[in-house]
């Protein structure tokens, strides 16, 4: 079946297959660089809809789902940070952005769940 690994990382491994492991940045440590104004690109990769519900400060938001027909204009050489709702679809942007030649990439361990929890602040978008 395509898109799934048979045997899973444990067979890739024991293949000795090259693999990496995308930098996490925690809630606390992101809410540093952003008050710190930091250079890094924020992207938001889910869809629309959540995205207007609330986001970050500064945030792009560029569902993963569009990314098959057109994949964010983002600058390789900065880093990039992802955040989706509680890490599957940032860890997933963030293997296609590897594939595309990005190297400082990093992502959100628990995504806006875990950024919401922790009481920081985010933009909502009046519905109407």
């Amino acid at each position: 079946m395509k898109g799934f690994l048979a045997g899973g990382m444990y067979s890739w491994e024991q293949a000795r297959l090259p693999s990496t492991r995308v930098k996490e940045t925690d809630v606390d440590e992101l809410n540093k660089h952003l008050r710190e104004k930091r250079s890094l690109q924020l992207l938001d990769v889910r869809e629309a809809v959540e995205f207007k519900r609330g986001h970050l400060p500064g945030a792009l938001n560029s569902p993963i789902s569009t990314w098959v027909v057109e994949l964010p204009k983002l600058d390789p050489k900065r880093p990039v940070v992802l955040i989706c709702s509680t890490s599957y679809r940032s860890t997933t942007a963030a293997s296609v952005l590897a594939r595309q030649g990005f190297t400082a990439i990093h992502y959100v361990p628990g995504g806006m769940t875990a950024w919401i929890e922790a009481g920081y602040p985010v933009v909502e978008h009046a519905t109407q």
